[in-house]
């Protein structure tokens, strides 16, 4: 089942078909970034910065793809806009971006109607249940799904907007106590549980590495 679901991580450096990392995985990594696997694709999350840093993860991202021989289309770059001002946003978006990463429902919920339509929110940070409401009708996908409640909370309020709500599975890879996210051994028997939601759609799922020194020791 989790084959059918997610990319097979153990095969990721050995087939076109499976996710490939692209963060630097080690020490120096800003705390909120982090990869997402997603079935046909990943994405890659970084901090909203200039336009001219967002042309330049483009290119680097198609770069690398043409490396290992990968289509660049099945990479999706979001640009991580929480607390910044809706200004920073349209220069952004001006550039070329059209993927935003918030951790805030209420940013979420400001910003979503002074941005043009065809901008796709990701809720990449903790969410709680009681304001899943509020952007449920409103985001291209939820990142951060680590609990039965969460999803049980998901299910109930996209069926009463009619909709169809992507997410991604947390897991907690490293177990940092700090951190949300299931325990790997946890994620199978959680997919079983939620994969007939009928308003739920398992993309894949989201981790972070645990911090080291040599980033290939997370690709091992």
């Amino acid at each position: 089942l989790l084959k059918q679901v997610v990319p097979d991580l153990n095969k990721q450096h050995h087939s076109n078909n499976h996710y490939r990392r692209f963060d630097r995985g080690n020490k120096d990594r800003p705390q909120d970034s982090h990869s997402s696997s997603t079935i046909n694709g990943s994405c890659l999350v970084k901090f909203l910065g200039n336009c001219h840093q967002e042309l330049t993860d483009q290119k680097n991202i198609e770069e690398s793809c043409k490396k290992v021989n990968r289509d660049p289309g099945e990479v999706t770059l979001i640009a991580v806009s929480k607390t910044k001002p809706v200004e920073m946003l349209q220069e952004a978006y001006a550039a070329g971006a059209r993927v935003f990463g918030e951790n805030k429902v209420q940013e979420i919920v400001d910003k979503y109607d002074q941005m043009p339509a065809d901008v796709q929110w990701h809720m990449i940070g903790h969410l709680q249940r009681n304001k899943v409401k509020y952007i449920v009708d409103k985001v291209a996908m939820i990142h951060s799904v680590d609990s039965l409640r969460l999803a049980e909370t998901i299910e109930k309020e996209a069926e009463k907007k009619d909709v169809v709500v992507p997410i991604l599975i947390e897991v907690n890879v490293a177990q940092e106590e700090s951190k949300f996210g299931l325990k790997p051994e946890e994620v199978l028997p959680f997919i079983e549980q939620i994969a007939s939601f009928p308003h739920i759609q398992i993309k894949g799922l989201m981790t972070i590495a645990p911090y080291v020194e040599n980033a290939e020791e997370n690709r091992e």
